[in-house]
């Protein structure tokens, strides 16, 4: 296990800052997971460290090492690519191979036998050695190209989009399964997506990436629930955040949330968001944010469409200055588009920006 550290990297491609002044320490034995949407510097720090661009300044080491001047065959590191790069006219005991035997001190056939066995075994794959890859599933081939990289036992293993071929049911599987083998290996994993589900459901920790700058670094718990701001909150998460402007105030000791001719009490909001009270402010709502209402003090609003969402309803609804709020419900509850229907929303579950800067005003632990 070897850690990896970023220390004030930066990319230009010309005129364009690809990244800029990285700060970023990767623990030993750590799956950390760069995220973030097209563009936003995440493949060109994967890039960077993997010796396939040249740095423009910074430092980037792994363990001990600067590796900024290193050739990738020297940096003692293993990727696996979107495409899986398998070489078709060989088998999959001759792909998973193939490190093994390209390097310049070749290793012995018998070993080169023991690791590949061990690998094969070790990614459910052992029954397939003798196949070509165009005999293989999507799943079986990203395997294979994960066991290529594994049988080499490099410091650090590189993963770039790994899953985005594959169709939906089998990406949820084989996160599963890449997650189990990172638990069983226990190697520092660098993992490239730009799917907040897989980097949510994988990761020790998830950098947040956004027009070449890290917004925000910390475990999937803090990413979602605590994102420092309206960038982080609105990319990661089901569905997009809601975010409306207003401002909190006091109204017969209730904190309150006033956007326009609308007035929204919300318990416990002093609390979560005491730098907000009595200033403009950017309220972000998610759908589980909102829920149906029982008794006095609920918002009105009207069910535009209702959706089911597996274990889940999300009901669509407006209120009467037209904002479009998303709604979590029981499947069970029975509600159709055009009815009105009482809302409240959940402070603990609400996020506060400033409108000026995007930045949290919520209180974190």
């Amino acid at each position: 296990m070897t850690n990896v550290t970023f220390s004030g990297v930066t990319k230009r491609f010309g005129s364009v800052v690809a990244l800029e002044s990285l700060d970023l320490k990767i623990e030993a034995g750590e799956f950390v997971s760069l995220l973030g949407p097209s563009g936003s510097g995440k493949t060109t720090s994967l890039n960077l460290l993997a010796g396939l661009l040249p740095i423009d300044d910074g430092e980037i080491r792994i363990g001990e090492k600067v590796v900024n001047d290193l050739p990738p065959d020297k940096r003692d590191i293993a990727m696996v690519f979107q495409n899986y790069a398998l070489y078709p006219h060989m088998t999959v005991f001759e792909n998973i191979a193939f490190p093994l035997r390209a390097r310049q001190r070749r290793t012995a056939e018998d070993e080169i036998v023991r690791r590949v066995d061990r690998v094969a075994g070790a990614m459910g794959i052992g029954d397939l050695l003798a196949r070509y890859p165009k005999e293989l599933s999507g799943g079986q081939q990203q395997r294979v190209a994960l066991g290529r990289a594994m049988v080499r036992d490099p410091k650090v293993f590189l993963l770039d989009e790994p899953l985005s071929n594959l169709d939906a049911r089998l990406r949820i599987r084989m996160r599963h399964d890449i997650k189990a083998l990172h638990q069983s290996i226990k190697s520092t994993i660098v993992y490239v997506t730009h799917d907040q589900a897989e980097a949510m459901s994988m990761s020790s920790r998830i950098a947040v990436f956004n027009k070449g700058r890290l917004q925000q670094y910390g475990t999937p718990r803090q990413i979602y629930a605590e994102p420092v701001n309206q960038f982080v909150a609105n990319f990661v998460g089901e569905r997009e955040t809601t975010f409306i402007d207003g401002r909190f105030v006091e109204r017969g000791g209730m904190p309150t949330f006033e956007a326009g001719a609308t007035a929204i009490p919300i318990a416990g909001a002093r609390e979560r968001f005491p730098a907000a009270m009595g200033r403009p402010v950017r309220l972000g709502v998610r759908a589980e944010s909102v829920r149906l209402a029982q008794g006095s003090g609920a918002l009105s609003a009207t069910v535009t469409l209702s959706e089911l969402s597996g274990p889940d309803q999300i009901l669509y609804v407006r209120t009467a200055d037209g904002t479009e709020l998303c709604c979590r419900t029981d499947p069970a509850t029975v509600v159709r588009p055009g009815e009105t229907v009482p809302i409240e929303f959940v402070a603990g579950l609400l996020h506060a920006f400033d409108p000026a800067t995007g930045d949290t005003l919520a209180k974190h632990s």
